[in-house]
């Protein structure tokens, strides 16, 4: 029984007969077929990463322009009062 452990022991690292490390070509051609995988999940990152930074800039440039369109607003300037306790010091008018 020794000797078919043995046998058993180098068969499953080295081929039977042939002495070429199986596992470790396996493991290499398994790391080739899973390249493409890896490169395709990096891109899906770093796309992801230009969405948000796109959706931030949009989400910026909407406050920018709801806060310029309030300008364009008659009512934002108008009405504006001001009063002082000593006229004589201070006069405010508009127009």
């Amino acid at each position: 029984m020794t000797d078919n452990r043995r046998v058993f022991e180098i068969s499953s690292g080295v081929g039977l007969i042939s002495g070429i490390p199986t596992a470790d070509l396996i493991e290499q051609l398994l790391a080739i077929d899973a390249r493409p995988i890896s490169l395709i999940q990096s891109r899906s990152a770093v796309l992801t990463s230009q969405q948000i930074a796109i959706q931030d800039i949009s989400a910026r440039l909407l406050s920018l322009k709801l806060s310029a369109d309030s300008l364009t607003q008659t009512n934002t300037f108008n009405g504006t009062t001001a009063t002082s306790s000593d006229p004589s010091v201070l006069t405010v008018s508009s127009g």
